[in-house]
């Protein structure tokens, strides 16, 4: 892969530029077919480096774009923001219903929400214990885990909430107290739940973005938070705390709380909690597919994962999520070589180092039988994230007696495929499928 087009720094702070290359890769060519199903032929790809899985940052900030065997880097852009209009739910070919209208409330806080809940960082008593968990980083037992510095409250993540409506007639009440509305109608504030409706239940999807758990912003999947609201889901889009300054798995946790905040409001926002999706691109589809398959383990093994303990009441708070569809996901980091510092920033160490971590931040090893309904879509030409990696995860998902599929879109690298209608289709088709009646 030439490197030509990533900046110097980058390349060296990734070491994409020295470090030891891994096996030959296999990528997977698929010929188009009716309704946008694949048939998939393996054909040689050339050297991969696993350590280029680093490389996803480029997804978030500068919408890195596969081409062949070289990267063309563009600036990523801001959506213009728009509330009020009134649209046809569904998309595409998926369903004809009938006009609902989206309320969209932008900037609300959802994490640390309950009252004892403190900022990252801090004890019961309020004091830091990373400066009583010495160096070391081990994740394991609670007293030995290295956890995020503490967050002034300001800090802590936001999110945008897409509240679809009937009619006006639908609220029963709706917030005012927040900060402000801007030029284009928006909501944005505070408010935890900042409108309350009366409708029959339906599904709610969570939105977690990409950028290499170092970068990104939920304006990143606005487009697609859109559509999924216009089919009729109440769509949560969340930032998470990003590495270097938060390390794994602060941003785990902060796709729980996301979680949490859906259940906690469910009566307020007529959501029917058995039928919560999470969706998530490149990092963040490794964020929803870990949350995901983690939902049905033993507690135990789910704090492992995490930086809540055992006692902590959120765990009785958390929703399994019914669908999970997720795109470019790196699913297993075992493979990465040993001594590879590519993502010490996000990990916190080397796989030699702290090989528990990279096993249990690796989706593919928390598959069981009775994981949710699971669609991965990928690039055939993602030089970012190895397709071949995408393709095993799907092949275990399966073979554990998950209903799950791979989606290949044909000639297209990784930032290409996040903005291919087709793998738009895909998500709005999964989730039509497998939430709404």
């Amino acid at each position: 892969m030439s490197l030509n087009l990533i900046p110097p720094p980058l390349r060296s702070l990734f070491r994409l530029d020295s470090e030891p290359q891994g096996r030959s890769g296999r990528c997977l060519a698929a010929k188009k077919l009716p309704a946008g199903k694949r048939t998939v032929e393996e054909r040689e790809a050339g050297n991969v480096s696993i350590g280029n899985l680093a490389a996803v940052l480029f997804a978030g900030v500068f919408g890195v774009i596969g081409c062949g065997d070289a990267l063309a880097v563009e600036p990523a852009l801001k959506p213009k923001a728009g509330l009020g209009v009134v649209v046809e739910a569904g998309a595409g070919n998926v369903m004809e219903r009938q006009p609902v209208e989206v309320r969209r409330f932008m900037d609300i806080r959802f994490a640390g929400l309950l009252d004892e809940v403190k900022p990252p960082g801090l004890d019961e008593s309020g004091t830091d214990e990373s400066s009583e968990q010495g160096e070391s980083g081990k994740r394991g037992e609670s007293s030995e885990r290295a956890v995020s510095k503490p967050l002034d409250d300001v800090l802590w993540p936001m999110a945008d909430l897409y509240v679809p409506i009937v009619n006006s007639a639908s609220i029963v009440r709706e917030s005012g107290d927040v900060d402000g509305v801007d030029s284009g109608g928006v909501h944005r504030g505070r408010s935890t739940v900042p409108i309350e409706v009366a409708l029959p239940r339906r599904p709610a999807i969570l939105l977690v973005h990409g950028g290499a758990w170092v970068t990104g912003d939920k304006w990143l999947l606005r487009s697609y938070a859109d559509d999924l609201s216009r089919l009729g889901c109440v769509v949560l889009n969340i930032n998470y705390r990003l590495a270097p300054g938060a390390k794994f798995p602060a941003q785990v946790d902060d796709v729980r709380e996301g979680l949490i905040y859906l259940r906690q409001h469910a009566d307020a926002l007529a959501i029917d909690v058995d039928r919560i999706g999470a969706f998530g691109y490149s990092a963040g589809g490794h964020l929803s597919a870990l949350v995901g398959l983690l939902a049905d383990e033993p507690l135990e093994k789910q704090t492992e994962v995490s930086e809540w303990r055992a006692s902590d009441s959120r765990w009785t708070r958390l929703p399994k999520v019914a669908a999970v569809c997720v795109g470019g996901p790196p699913c297993d980091f075992r493979e990465i070589p040993l001594d590879n510092t590519a993502l010490t920033y996000f990990l916190g160490a080397t796989r030699r180092q702290t090989p528990e971590v990279y096993e249990s931040a690796s989706p593919i090893v928390h598959i069981s039988p009775n994981d949710p309904p699971t669609h991965l879509f990928q690039g055939e030409t993602d030089l970012l994230v190895p397709l071949r990696g995408t393709r095993r995860f799907a092949t275990a998902l399966k073979e554990a007696g998950v209903a799950a599929d791979l989606t290949v879109i044909e000639g297209q690298g990784h930032m290409l495929t996040f903005r291919h209608p087709e793998s738009r289709q895909v998500v709005l088709d999964f989730f039509a499928e497998q939430l709404l009646p």
